[in-house]
Order: C-alpha cells, then structure tokens, then sequence
C-alpha cells in the first residue's frame, strides 16, 4: 500500500505529459474508436474495445515508461518499435504481445511486415534431425576468416557455424592462420585461400557463407569479398572486415541484391552509412 501510495506522484505528472500526446492519439484512437463502439467489439470478459481511449492510455503508459521500471510490459497485438531502442531495455522488461480482438482488415493495413527473430521463430526454422541422414544433408559451409594476430576471430567464427548445425563446414584463410586452426578445429576442415582452384570449387557448391571476420579492413580483402560475390551465387554474411572494407563502396548492395545479410555493431553501422554512432543508435529502425 505505502508502495502504490509513494507512487501516485509520479502517476500525476505521467497522466499530465501524457495529454501532450493525446493529438497525435486522438488521429488514429478516434478512427478506431468509431469502428469500435459503433460494432460493439467485444474481447475477453465481454469488454468492449474502445479504441479512441485506448489510444490516450498507451500515451500515458508510454509517459510510464520514463519513471517506472516494469518487470513485464503487455503490448497490443503488436511489438512496437519504440522497445527495440537502447535505452528502454531498463524499463520495459520482458514484453508479451496480447491479442484483444482487433479485426484482422486493420491489422493487415497497420502491419509494417517487420519481424523480430524470436526462440519460437529460430525453433520452427531449424532443420530436424534424423538417425539416416548425414553431414551433407545439412548444408554446406565456407567461412573466409583470420590473419595474422586474429586466429581466433576464424576459430571461433567456424565453431560457431558447426555447433549451429552446419553439414560441411570449412575455414578458408591464409596459411599462418590454417596451420594454427587445423590444430584446434576438430570437425570443420579447412583450405588455404591463396589455393584458388580448390577455393573456387568450394564457393560454387556452398549454400551459405560466412566473409570477414579478423580479416583485415584493407584492399586486399575488399578484392577478396569481389571474388568470393563474382564465384558464388548463395547467400553471403559479412561480419567485422567484411563490412569494414565497404565504406564508401555500398554499391555492392546493388550489384548482388537479397544476396548479402549484414551484421554490423553501432561502429560498423557508421562506416557503412556516414552517420555517427550516436544517430545509429538513437534509430536503430
């Protein structure tokens, strides 16, 4: 009680700056209000779905947000962007997204088709299984990783790609680099990349791969990535060194579209766009 008491305070001042937003909610919380009690929309417990006050609500819920540390947010029908920013994490905690009936027409008009990877999501997708099959079946693998001073970036890159459950996965690097990974890797395999042949036979067969981490940012490996996009035809993750070396040449993007999955940090991210890390991460969608 003293707890719900001590807080009333801060629940006027939110209530307040929440009316600031009210305008903005007003637009689209009035349109659905309509529908709303005109229809007489009914969801759980025969409530009705009022939509224009709801609206207010989540402005005030919002205006919350800022002043109270929440272990568990309830989200409407959607995940909303403004948890994916950093410095909400704090206070959101752990979000669970609710259906209360909103007719699907609406929804569909206000989906954006944007998705979050989720432990549901990667469960459904994972390939199962079976005592019959064998490593071939499971896809086949090539990271291009490491120099010299960064063994461990291709080290931990390829065993990463085996305990995900890759088929044939194989560490292409320099030869300083393979000599030391040989010894480590016990079921990936690996290949000089300075043995073309061979490195050309296994891109064209690959369904997946992996290019740049501990590389080098250097022109050298810019040429490389050139080869790897030219000789292959699945798709391609850049990491570190492999988005690294694109600054100023985004035009790859183009040349090989729906072909190449980045993974940048805030730093990488400015290279590649010319923003700073403090615009990246204030917009991170």
């Amino acid at each position: 009680m003293n707890l719900v008491i001590g807080a009333l305070p801060y629940f006027g001042i939110a209530f307040i700056l929440s009316l600031l937003m009210v305008p903005i909610a007003k637009k689209i919380g009035f349109a659905l209000g309509i529908y709303a009690v005109e229809n007489k929309r009914t969801v759980h417990h025969g409530k009705i779905v009022r939509f224009g006050a709801l609206a207010i609500f989540l402005s005030f819920v919002i205006t919350m947000s800022l002043l109270v540390k929440a272990d568990k947010t309830i989200s409407f029908e959607f995940y909303k962007r403004g948890f994916l920013k950093y410095d909400t994490q704090e206070f959101i905690g752990e979000v669970v997204v609710e259906h209360i009936g909103v007719p699907s027409y609406i929804l569909d008009k206000y989906d954006d088709k944007e998705y979050i990877t989720t432990l549901e999501l990667v469960k459904n997708n994972i390939k199962q299984k079976n005592k019959f099959a064998f490593k071939s079946d499971f896809g086949k693998i090539a990271l291009f990783a490491g120099s010299r001073g960064f063994t461990g970036a291709a080290y931990i890159a390829t065993e990463a790609a085996v305990k995900a459950g890759s088929g044939l996965t194989t560490l292409v690097t320099n030869k300083y680099v393979q000599d030391i990974a040989s010894e480590k890797l016990c079921e990936a395999m690996t290949l000089d990349i300075d043995n073309t042949e061979k490195v050309e036979k296994l891109i064209k067969g690959c369904t997946a791969i992996g290019f740049g981490c501990g590389m080098g940012n250097s022109e050298e490996t810019y040429n490389k990535l050139k080869y790897v996009l030219e000789k292959s035809t699945c798709p391609v993750v850049l990491d570190a060194d492999g988005l690294n070396v694109l600054k100023d040449r985004v035009d790859l993007f183009e040349k090989y579209p729906n072909r190449l999955i980045i993974t940048p940090h805030l730093g990488e991210m400015a290279k590649l766009t010319g923003y700073s890390i403090g615009h990246i991460r204030d917009n991170r969608v």
